[in-house]
């Protein structure tokens, strides 16, 4: 990882947090006399959710160092944070949705320390292993998704304090068994001539109760970490990090492998794809790879298509074809006709030329959602990466000068956030606002790709406010004729135009 001038800033700033926390002791160590837990440890698990796995390691290592350098105390030395540093990792992982990764680091701890030879818990006292095997279990089901989702769930403190929570225990978890395994490395000759000690009835039932002591970690990272991340999203941390990166590419061909094409571009360009990006792709790229192209002079247009072109100054083959893709057709303006293609109002049915071969048009992809789910997938098979997908046309909005940008498809991300449990700067409630999340980010993808010769038929998009989702079904993004303000009050009142 590359880190940038605001990762560096954010480092010195949680390093120094990070350290000074260590100097404010909450209860002791058991079974280390001496030692104590400190409100650093509460935090680790935080800054890993913040600034993720890599910027968090960095942060907490470097004020862990710095807090065992001024206080000289600490169960390892000047190493002393290596267990913190552990717990900012695997949170961080969690929280990005980097469950296989989290995962193994968490057997290998666990292997290692389990079975580290005549001193592991499998030998001396195995009840010492339950918390332990509680936090494999969550990691190793289908919690996990649901975990990261919730800890990503700004709107609901409920469900962001569960999430929050879940991720606070199994990376505090991470941690102890990172500083178990370094106890049993270091202290082999103090722990080796005592070694019947361990079998003793006390230390037993000490070993079932220690692992406990994550609970109090968690719960306390839970109280203060769930409206702090919210209060942080609140203004805007995440948004500002927003990027959007175009993939140019050569001119694209029908059959090509845009897949392929793509993760070309993004190596050529230097991007990496991580798990929860979103990648646009303009629908005229799909329409060609697809060989939705077709030959203006390939139909022989109607009456009703002549009568309409001459109504509406276009070409009858040109109009010909839009009335076998459209749903239903409303009116029309000089060069566009108004139709319903796919339950979306769009000019002339997605039907263009612009962007298409000489004396040809391009059609809208076929089962845009459906190709937009085999593009996720794809990208999953070659890159071990999960991302949402989008396909963006452009669209006109009423009573507005130009074309912005339009979500024909999505997949693997929530494309819509309900607003309606929330409330406004005033405390009000929300009554009927939905956020159209897709529709959004194909209109910032939109200004990347443009309208021309921009050879932009992609854009990665890093950081975007989305949550990953394994569905997307197309009636999550549509509703009813009846229900929009626009076609109840004006096109309902309209019949198919009849020349």
């Amino acid at each position: 990882m590359q880190f940038k001038a605001k990762d560096l800033a954010l480092v010195c700033v949680f390093a120094a947090l990070y350290a000074v926390l260590s100097f404010v002791s909450l209860f002791p160590v058991i079974g280390d006399a001496g030692k104590f837990i400190t409100l650093a440890s509460v935090m680790a698990p935080l800054i890993g959710m913040i600034l993720g796995p890599y910027v968090g390691v960095a942060s907490v290592s470097i004020g862990g160092f710095i807090g065992w350098s001024i206080t000289q105390t600490g169960t390892f030395s000047f190493l002393s944070f290596v267990p913190g540093a552990s717990t900012a990792f695997g949170s961080g992982l969690m929280y990005n949705g980097k469950r296989m990764q989290s995962l193994v680091l968490y057997i290998v701890l666990f292997l290692s320390l389990a079975f580290y030879p005549q001193i592991g818990p499998v030998w001396l006292y195995p009840y010492y292993l339950w918390f332990q095997l509680i936090g494999l279990i969550v990691l190793a089901t289908l919690l996990t998704p649901f975990t990261v989702n919730s800890a990503q769930q700004d709107g609901n403190l409920a469900r962001l304090s569960f999430g929050v929570g879940i991720i606070s225990l199994v990376s505090t978890l991470l941690g102890q068994m990172t500083g178990n395994l370094m106890f049993e490395l270091t202290r082999w000759p103090t722990i080796y001539p005592k070694i019947e000690y361990w079998r003793t009835w006390q230390w037993q039932f000490l070993t079932f109760v220690y692992p406990m002591e994550r609970s109090i970690i968690t719960l306390m990272a839970t109280i203060v970490g769930a409206p702090l991340i919210k209060a942080i999203r609140a203004y805007g941390y995440e948004m500002r990090g927003m990027r959007l990166s175009g993939l140019r590419t050569e001119l694209l061909q029908p059959g090509d492998d845009i897949v392929n094409i793509i993760l070309k571009a993004t190596d050529k360009q230097k991007l990496k794809i991580d798990d929860g990006d979103v990648l646009a792709i303009a629908s005229k790229a799909m329409a060609t790879v697809q060989n939705r192209l077709e030959r203006l002079n390939s139909v022989k247009p109607s009456e009703k298509a002549k009568k309409l072109a001459k109504r509406h100054d276009l070409d009858p083959n040109f109009v010909e074809i839009v009335l076998q893709e459209a749903d239903k057709i409303y009116g029309g303006v000089p060069k566009a006709l108004l139709t319903l293609k796919d339950h979306i109002l769009t000019a002339n049915a997605g039907v263009d030329q612009k962007n298409a071969p000489d004396g040809h048009v391009a059609l809208w992809p076929l089962d845009p959602f459906k190709t937009a789910e085999k593009i996720g997938r794809e990208i999953f098979a070659k890159t071990g990466k999960r991302i949402g997908v989008l396909i963006v046309d452009s669209r006109v909005t009423p009573l507005r000068m130009g074309t912005t940008g339009l979500a024909l498809a999505a997949a693997r991300f929530e494309t819509v956030r309900d607003c309606r449990a929330d409330k406004d700067l005033y405390g009000k409630s929300i009554s009927i606002t939905r956020h159209a999340l897709a529709d959004d980010l194909a209109c910032a993808a939109h200004l990347i790709m443009g309208e021309s010769n921009e050879y932009t038929p992609a854009v990665l998009i890093k950081n975007a406010p989305i949550k990953l989702t394994e569905k997307v079904k197309q009636s999550s993004v549509i509703i009813s004729a009846k229900q929009c303000l626009f076609t109840k009050h004006i096109i309902q009142k309209t019949v198919k135009e009849s020349p």
